[in-house]
């Protein structure tokens, strides 16, 4: 089989179906610190990597590495890593990381990340369960919330000037980065977004995206440390899980939770387990490119 390798941005029309509108909108935007790279077969794709690179650390990370169900395990996912490892390596790029989810139970592990090849043990990230959101919004506790005196639950979308300057000032400062709400903005659904205010000031939120059609991704939650014990988180999750559940034709909650994050995973644990549908972990493998 005769093979063509490219760069996906000059050829969206074939890498069309394979790619999401996403995909295109982070490899051609301005000034993008993003690239994809195809691999084709008589004129059509059959696979692709799309890679994000962060200059300032020397590090870029793999966002999505497709290839087509009956090309799999041919070793195109190889071809394709070398050619984004030379890539990297002419840029002076000392690290790669691939980030991968998981079924529950499966092992974690693929062919192309193998120690052989220098990459490191997989190391989990976070947990990702898929629910009934249906079935998850008439639970007691989602219905039962009340907001208490001086608290104020608001849409993303409201979200101020002033706020953001504040919350942008905070990075590093009163939330870490993986918790960030400004994070992959451009994928974010604002309007489903709910955000938490104290005396006026954002002391949390729950970030949402729309994953599917039938299906919404409870991306981020984070409540500021002095409001956690007080149970403020859960009424992110409600008001998040009430709005959604309004879709029509909305049947599935997607929810991601940091391992570190340990108020979330217990609450996850206590009210929404009954609901999962099924589990999945995330893991992240690296490898030294120097």
């Amino acid at each position: 089989m005769e093979i063509a390798l490219e760069n996906v941005a000059l050829h969206l029309e074939k890498y069309k179906l394979m790619t999401t509108p996403n995909h295109k909108h982070l490899i051609t935007r301005e000034m993008s610190n993003h690239f994809a790279l195809g691999v084709s077969a008589g004129g059509s794709a059959i696979g692709f990597v799309l890679v994000r690179t962060r200059a300032t650390i020397s590090q870029a990370n793999i966002i999505e590495l497709k290839i087509e169900q009956k090309f799999a395990g041919s070793g195109l996912e190889k071809i394709l890593l070398h050619t984004v490892e030379n890539k990297l390596r002419e840029k002076n790029y000392h690290t790669l990381t691939f980030d991968c989810a998981f079924h529950e139970g499966e092992t974690a592990t693929k062919e192309f990340l193998q120690p052989g090849e220098g990459w490191s043990d997989g190391e989990l990230l976070s947990y990702i369960w898929i629910t009934d959101l249906q079935g998850i919004s008439r639970a007691e506790w989602v219905g039962k919330q009340r907001i208490p005196k001086d608290f104020e639950l608001f849409s993303w979308d409201e979200l101020s000037v002033s706020e953001r300057k504040d919350i942008e000032a905070g990075y590093g400062q009163w939330y870490p980065e993986n918790l960030s709400p400004l994070q992959e903005e451009h994928q974010m659904n604002a309007s489903l977004s709910v955000g938490l205010r104290y005396r006026g000031n954002v002391i949390g939120w729950m970030i949402v995206q729309r994953a599917a059609r039938n299906m919404v991704l409870f991306k981020t939650q984070f409540i500021r440390e002095d409001y956690r014990k007080l149970g403020r988180g859960m009424l992110l999750i409600a008001e998040a899980i009430r709005v959604t559940s309004k879709i029509e034709g909305m049947a599935y909650g997607m929810f991601v939770m940091d391992k570190d994050n340990a108020d979330m995973v217990r609450l996850a644990n206590k009210h929404v387990a009954p609901y999962v549908i099924r589990r999945k972990m995330f893991y992240s493998f690296q490898k030294a490119l120097m």
